[in-house]
């Protein structure tokens, strides 16, 4: 008998999961960039709370890499969680819509 409640409770998981039922939505945040002067790659629009972003300032002609770059998170101006050194862009943890500025 323990067996056979065990076997429905199982089942019953997996059509909560398979329908959506009980499942956390992913929450997609998005990317934008002013840039002046230079590229930047990946060029991320889009992503997943949570995840970390890197990326590399390449500087156009006539143009030098910034010596700083100014990150808009969520509406707030971010002062840590994040490192720039020649041109490498490392973001520890998106938890909101972001921009990027680099000039």
């Amino acid at each position: 008998m323990k067996k056979v409640i065990t076997f429905g409770i199982i089942l019953s998981m997996i059509s909560m999961i398979y329908t959506g039922h009980g499942v956390k939505a992913e929450t997609i945040y998005s990317v934008k960039y002013n840039l002046t002067g230079v590229t930047v790659s990946p060029k991320e629009t889009s992503i997943d709370e949570g995840s970390s972003m890197s990326m590399v300032f390449t500087a156009k002609k006539g143009y030098n890499l910034p010596q700083t770059i100014k990150i808009t998170m969520n509406g707030a101006t971010l002062s840590d969680g994040y490192t720039y050194e020649d041109g490498v862009l490392n973001i520890d943890e998106v938890y909101g819509d972001t921009v990027i500025t680099a000039a």
